[in-house]
């Protein structure tokens, strides 16, 4: 494996573990009282709550980093990703399907529960993703996903 292959790997493991990290700091909030979240929590604990407060320090702007520059790398580097009809549709898929299904079965659920809004708000707030709760950076990714594809494409086929 050259090094360029191991720094990659070492990425894609880093992207991992802060995925699991921004998943841990939304599941340790729940015990925290952190003021982010809605309640505040019938059972508390000191030590979710440092946990909660230092891996919200640094795990999704991490993962966003490095999502972005093994895209970059993949994109303009290895040249994949070349056909934009397929790319945006692989991405809608791995992306925004997952968005779609923890909406409807997780996040608007406790929304109308918590809120008691009406069909108008979750329609703006969840399908036109105006503000999408915890779900907010499935749509910043990929909406940063193809606004990158095309300011990149439009910068490199600019003429000189």
């Amino acid at each position: 494996m050259g090094i360029q292959d191991k720094r990659l790997s070492n990425c894609s493991s880093i992207k991992a573990v802060m995925m699991l990290a921004v998943v841990l700091s939304h599941c340790t909030a729940f015990f925290a009282d952190t003021g982010w979240f809605i309640c505040h929590p019938n059972i508390q604990s000191a030590l979710w709550e440092k946990i909660t407060i230092w891996l919200g320090e640094f795990d999704i702007q991490t993962f966003a980093a490095i999502s972005g520059y093994l895209f970059y790398y993949n994109k303009c580097e290895k040249n994949k990703y070349t056909n934009i009809k397929n790319d945006i549709y692989k991405r809608a898929k791995r992306i925004m399907l997952p968005y779609a299904i923890a909406s409807i079965f997780w996040v608007i659920p406790l929304y109308i529960v918590f809120f008691k809004t009406n069909l108008i708000e979750i329609i703006k707030k969840y399908v036109l993703m105006t503000s999408p709760s915890q779900l907010w950076f499935l749509p910043m990714i990929f909406f940063e996903f193809i606004l990158f594809y095309i300011f990149y494409n439009k910068i490199v086929n600019a003429p000189t």
